[in-house]
């Protein structure tokens, strides 16, 4: 077996490992969520979903999987009927109820966090500093207010 057929196969079952403690673990916050969007199920046409379920449709704001909540049991999804324009059956998940949207770590410094960028983050809002912003607001003095 080659690397890349490894590395494949490792990110599946890492996939489905993550996928299984997100089921057991039915009490994760939504700040928590979205730092993991890219594990959770994706959303298809024809299928069925529950209230609570949580699953990932296109992108969000930052480039990263975007994450919704099912709001109104879906008996049979369907391609006109998409999370991001049916918000009687989903809620999208980055934005906290305040309305800022949720601090996401950043991959690289290609989707950080500029001076001024405002995010929610713990229990409070935060402005960042810095432009260039990778860190978790609240852990490099300075970088967040």
């Amino acid at each position: 077996m080659n690397n890349k057929m490894n590395y494949q196969l490792l990110m599946f079952e890492l996939q489905l490992a993550v996928r299984t403690l997100i089921k057991l673990n039915s009490n994760i916050q939504e700040a928590d969520a979205v730092q993991i969007a890219d594990f959770y199920e994706p959303w298809q046409a024809g299928k069925k979903y529950g209230v609570n379920q949580w699953l990932k449709y296109g992108k969000n704001d930052r480039g990263r999987a975007q994450l919704y909540s099912v709001t109104k049991a879906v008996a049979l999804s369907t391609e006109n009927a998409t999370p991001d324009i049916t918000t009687g059956s989903y809620k999208r998940i980055d934005v906290a109820a305040n309305g800022t949207l949720y601090w996401i770590k950043p991959l690289a410094s290609e989707d950080s966090y500029s001076k001024g960028d405002v995010v929610y983050w713990g229990t409070k809002n935060w402005t960042s500093n810095v432009d260039g912003n990778i860190s978790e607001p609240g852990v490099v003095a300075g970088d967040w207010v």
